[in-house]
């Protein structure tokens, strides 16, 4: 019930909806903050952008890589000046959903800077399905990179995921 409210709240476009909701964000815990990133981020609104910032300065890592999930779906916002900074964060987590939000973002220019970090996470992390997919050819996903977040997280990224060490 209350992420159909949250829903229909994040739908429509009003000031009041957008300061019911971060009012409620502002004192729920971390848990509940990932969840309201969660589910107001699939709207991909440009109105809850304010939400979204916000997420950003939280220290907790899903609470961060849920508010960068929310804002690289957010419609005709380029994210980059907000998120780019991110990828070098301490947290693989958070620079995973880092990429994913910036992959769109990086056509026409270099790929390799997202490559770079893509290939560090793969060394670094090792579950079941990366090493199915690894026998598969990386090449079959390297153009993909939601697909390798889904592999080493385990399962999709927009889920919120742990990343083993993260």
């Amino acid at each position: 019930v209350a992420e159909f409210a949250l829903t229909c709240v994040a739908r429509v476009p009003s000031k009041k909806g957008l300061a019911l909701i971060r009012a409620v964000f502002s004192v729920a815990p971390p848990g509940r903050q990932a969840a309201i990133l969660k589910v107001s981020g699939l709207q991909g609104a440009p109105h809850l952008l304010p939400l979204f910032e916000e997420g950003l300065r939280a220290s907790d890592s899903k609470v961060l890589a849920r508010s960068v999930a929310a804002l690289g779906r957010v419609t005709g916002h380029d994210p980059r000046p907000l998120l780019t900074p991110l990828l070098s964060h301490p947290r693989a987590r958070v620079r995973l959903q880092a990429v994913v939000a910036l992959w769109p973002w990086s056509e026409g220019v270099s790929r390799e800077p997202l490559l770079a970090i893509l290939d560090k996470l793969l060394r670094s992390h090792r579950s079941p399905h990366l090493a199915d997919a690894l026998a598969q050819g990386i090449e079959d996903f390297t153009e993909a990179p939601r697909r390798i977040a889904q592999l080493l997280l385990g399962h999709p990224l927009a889920a919120g995921g742990e990343t083993q060490g993260d």
